[in-house]
């Protein structure tokens, strides 16, 4: 579940999902934002993924002039599709347009 709250020019996109699959070494990247960033650097926000018996903090981006969201570890490196191969994915992000 994705859900949005555009007000003026901020756009917050607040997810709740379940993940399957094995994950490969790709980065994880979700896209179809309703709007684009226009913010000249990145927007960020906070999330976790939780599975068993552990859970992933990451930060979830969004580009300059984007629509897709990335994750980001805390060493500044983006997290490929193995880190978020099964369990639930839960992030919150607000950017502007």
């Amino acid at each position: 579940m994705a859900k949005y709250t555009k007000i003026g020019r901020q756009v917050t996109i607040l997810t709740d999902s379940v993940l399957t699959g094995t994950g490969n070494t790709s980065d994880l990247i979700i896209g179809g934002l309703p709007f684009t960033n226009s913010y000249l650097g990145y927007a960020s926000g906070a999330g976790y993924t939780q599975f068993w018996p552990g859970s992933n903090h990451f930060t979830p981006t969004v580009g300059a002039s984007g629509t897709l969201v990335r994750f980001m570890t805390g060493a500044g490196a983006y997290y490929d599709a193995n880190a978020f191969s099964a369990g639930y994915i839960n992030f919150t992000i607000t950017y502007f347009v």
